[in-house]
């Protein structure tokens, strides 16, 4: 058995744990479900909400709805996700219905995840600003494109993306909810927020699921955390595309980073979170390999911060993007 495979086995019973507090029950009344935050249309009651839900939509900057519309996009492509986590030994689930803390993790995190996309698709097509047809091809093409994590089948690596990319997910959703509450929308507010709190829940797992791997093996997890920093972290739609525009992602982004809802800064102090999460600078590694990796992690915020205040978002013309509707 690797190292990797012993530490994995020997924090199985903390991560079962962290799953059993951080997962919601699906029947507890605290948990939420997509029809709970949109008006039902089988009544009068909700037919009139949603006349609601379109005026307050109709409020939206077509910027705020574009980089809702990508987040939409983002969370629908949830299968190249649980099949990218699948791929780690020592995470996996075998068979699919393994009863390993990982694996029943796996299997709930992605059935919590499933709900953000259908919240999403719903107020989408209740809206009225957006092209529903263009958003399915655009979800169609994102799966089959696939999706490269870029951690080599490395479960130390994948567990730094997950930590990272969640923190993001996290960032992204609540400055959606925030910048719509500005704008008058409480629908696309509690909605996105509601993610986005489910978002912080899954981030607080794998990055004390990540702090685990670190105080157990911090040479090998210093290591790996280096290798993803090296690779930069592969945001999850980056191989979106909506049947004419192959830049869609880079579009996309620009927006997102033009509005303030996703920002090279952000980039910056997420790394720095995860830094500070996992005691970096504080660990000891043993090895000349570790210790090369601290220094190179412990040194990248300043360097980022430093290029991310350079860059400046690019106008990006809305006629590129196929999301919206027409008027």
């Amino acid at each position: 058995m690797s190292v990797q495979a012993e530490v994995l086995r020997s924090i199985e019973p903390a991560v079962d744990a962290l799953a059993t507090e951080i997962l919601r029950n699906v029947e507890d009344d605290a948990n939420w479900q997509p029809t709970d935050l949109v008006p039902d249309p089988t009544t009068d009651e909700g037919i009139a909400g949603i006349q609601t839900l379109k005026s307050e939509a109709a409020e939206l900057s077509d910027q705020l709805v574009l980089v809702t519309a990508g987040n939409l996009i983002t969370e629908e492509a949830l299968p190249s996700y649980q099949t990218a986590f699948n791929r780690h030994i020592g995470l996996n689930d075998l068979t699919g219905v393994d009863e390993t803390p990982w694996a029943r993790w796996s299997r709930a995190w992605t059935a919590e995840e499933k709900r953000h996309g259908s919240v999403m698709g719903l107020w989408a097509r209740f809206s009225g600003r957006i092209n529903m047809r263009a958003i399915e091809s655009t979800i169609q093409h994102l799966i089959s494109n696939g999706f490269d994590v870029k951690t080599d089948n490395d479960p130390y690596e994948v567990l730094v993306f997950t930590s990272f990319q969640e923190q993001a997910t996290l960032v992204s959703h609540k400055n959606v909810a925030k910048q719509a509450g500005q704008a008058g929308d409480t629908h696309l507010q509690k909605i996105c927020d509601l993610v986005g709190t489910d978002e912080a829940r899954h981030a607080r797992f794998y990055k004390t699921a990540g702090r685990l791997v670190f105080r157990a093996d911090p040479d090998g997890a210093l290591v790996a955390l280096a290798n993803m920093m090296k690779k930069k972290i592969s945001m999850p739609a980056q191989r979106m595309y909506d049947g004419s525009n192959s830049n869609l992602f880079t579009d996309f982004s620009e927006i997102a980073q033009q509005i303030g809802i996703y920002t090279s800064e952000k980039y910056v102090e997420i790394m720095e979170l995860c830094n500070q999460y996992w005691n970096v600078e504080q660990l000891v590694p043993q090895s000349d390999a570790g210790r090369k990796a601290q220094d190179f992690v412990a040194s990248l915020p300043d360097r980022y911060r430093k290029l991310a205040a350079r860059k400046k978002p690019k106008d990006v013309p809305l006629s590129r993007f196929t999301w919206l509707a027409t008027p």
